[in-house]
């Protein structure tokens, strides 16, 4: 899966658990990409890192709002 691909509809109709994967998918993916300036390949692009950070915040926003709807 093509994490800074993933859309809206989809992050937004993700169960919990999928959620976390993907978070935990997309910062190691991250992490990686933060590496890879010292790597002979070269860096990965800066819009495919900002769109990665944008799902990254998504994918958050749905587990926080998950949480509070629980507690309500």
């Amino acid at each position: 899966m093509e994490l800074e691909k993933l859309t809206k509809d989809e992050i937004w109709s993700s169960s919990a658990d999928r959620l976390r994967e993907i978070e935990t998918d997309i910062r190691k993916e991250l992490a990686m990409a933060n590496m890879q300036i010292f790597n002979k390949d070269g860096k990965i692009p800066s819009a495919k890192k900002k769109q990665m950070k944008k799902n990254l915040a998504r994918v958050l926003t749905k587990v926080t709002e998950n949480s509070r709807n629980k507690t309500n």
